[in-house]
């Protein structure tokens, strides 16, 4: 027999033998009331089956739901709740009905149960699912970069890497330009289950000129800050400001393309767009810009190192152009298609290759992508993150590279973590949500971590240990 229950709108305090949820009132499926004679002077409406499926129910205030049958007690337009039910009883296909709610048109999508039923609650639905309890997913950590000291708030951050001072530096775009990126320190031995707190003053960079945060790359423990329309040399051993310089053309909008350093010339590249401008970094002086359009005829927001071959490449979303650091000279222009987005890129040694995350919602597919690049023959392979059958909520995603296992993490449709084998563009996925934004990934695995600014848990950026999300499936 079906399981089912009545649903029925009032503000006022419940009758005996139901419960109020938000602006409802709910039956029992065994409760003895009669519904049918208008009970506690409500018209009442019967929900779907529960059975093998989760049920949502919401109040319509104005009573002008269209309701099944033309005849009272049930005319036509006077439903006073809306029903939606997943298409099984699992956990992903509740996240994939709670993301599809017209309420949640044009939010960010929900990860997992927990959170899904924080949201419920919070806005007055009813529901049978029970994801209360429910860790949110197989985090190993977390951390939270607030916006600034005595702040009461903080989000999804951009993060940069440190191997020698084994620190992430964080920012985000509410972050003000009286400091630079908060610091997480020794991240390779973070504990698990540790919740590390960035909001004192001393756990945020210094600043010079109010120039702010900003992405960041590394030589020992020299960093170089992207601060958009300033560049900054940080000792990263005692996190001080070594020295500044305005950016030649840079603005508070470029401050997301990540520098890079090249050590064949011991300079800074920084994309901008138009141009990527070139810095000497032992005394951090302008060295000049690449034109990018009369270059290459293409802008270009990011750039990798390939120091086995000596080259710089610039990318964009459609092209990437290949240059020699030392002589500025082009070495070949590639290109591709079905790409509106990328954000991360990496080269990996083991392979010759070069790797870029994005995506698109326009073309065919509309799914994330990691763009590959072979570094010895430079042909492109677009690889589409795709896996069959799941809810397909996601379009793109950022990429990490994990050299231990040869494998560029990544994100696929489903919003679930996912390994892309460098020898052979085969992908693996697991049942570990990604749980975080698309942009905001390590390009580099720390040990046996990836580790992904959030958008969810309140923002909690997330460490995942590999091991654990391979063992779990």
């Amino acid at each position: 027999m079906a399981t089912s229950r009545q649903f029925t709108y009032a503000t006022t305090s419940p009758p005996s033998g139901t419960t109020k949820t938000g602006s409802l009132w709910v039956g029992t499926p065994t409760s003895p009331e009669r519904y049918d004679l208008n009970y506690g002077g409500k018209i009442w409406w019967m929900g779907p089956d529960e059975d093998n499926r989760y049920v949502i129910a919401k109040d319509v205030p104005t009573s002008d739901w269209p309701a099944k049958g033309n005849t009272p007690p049930y005319p036509h337009d006077s439903g006073s709740v809306r029903f939606w039910a997943s298409t099984d009883k699992t956990e992903g296909a509740f996240v994939t009905r709670v993301n599809s709610l017209p309420a949640r048109a044009g939010e960010t999508f929900f990860d997992d149960g927990a959170q899904c039923m924080e949201w419920l609650d919070d806005n007055g639905y009813w529901t049978n699912g029970d994801f209360s309890n429910t860790p949110a997913s197989a985090f190993w950590a977390t951390f939270w970069i607030y916006n600034a000291p005595g702040s009461s708030t903080f989000s999804e951050p951009y993060l940069s890497y440190n191997p020698t001072a084994d620190k992430i530096y964080g920012w985000n775009g509410n972050m003000g330009g009286a400091r630079g990126n908060g610091i997480v320190p020794n991240v390779s031995t973070t504990p698990e289950g540790d919740l590390y707190i960035v909001s004192e003053s001393n756990q945020y960079l210094p600043t010079l000129s109010n120039s702010g945060p900003g992405m960041m790359c590394f030589d020992g423990n020299d960093g170089y800050m992207n601060a958009g329309g300033s560049i900054l040399k940080y000792n990263c051993s005692n996190d001080t400001v070594v020295s500044r310089i305005s950016a030649e053309h840079g603005s508070s909008s470029t401050k997301v393309r990540r520098p890079v350093f090249e050590s064949s010339t011991s300079k800074l590249f920084v994309p901008t767009g138009q141009f990527i401008d070139i810095y000497n970094t032992s005394t951090l002086s302008f060295s000049g810009s690449i034109n990018m359009t009369s270059f290459a005829n293409h802008f270009a927001y990011g750039a990798i190192v390939n120091t086995d071959d000596n080259e710089v490449l610039l990318f964009n979303n459609s092209q990437a152009t290949i240059v020699n650091p030392s002589t500025g000279a082009k070495i070949t222009t590639v290109s591709w298609s079905n790409v509106d987005k990328i954000w991360n890129g990496i080269y990996n040694s083991a392979e010759g290759k070069y790797y870029i995350g994005g995506g698109t919602t326009t073309g065919s597919p509309t799914k994330p992508k990691v763009i590959v690049i072979d570094a010895s023959t430079y042909s492109v392979t677009v690889v589409n993150i795709t896996q069959s059958g799941g809810p397909n909520f996601n379009y793109y995603t950022s990429i990490a590279l994990d050299t231990t296992r040869n494998v560029i993490w990544c994100m696929n449709d489903d919003r679930n973590i996912t390994a892309l084998d460098c020898t052979d563009n085969s992908l693996t996925f697991y049942d570990t949500r990604f749980a975080g934004t698309w942009f905001g990934v390590l390009p580099e695995v720390i040990g046996d971590f990836l580790i992904i600014g959030s958008q969810v848990q309140n923002n909690s950026a997330k460490i995942f240990k590999i091991t654990d999300v391979i063992n779990n499936g």
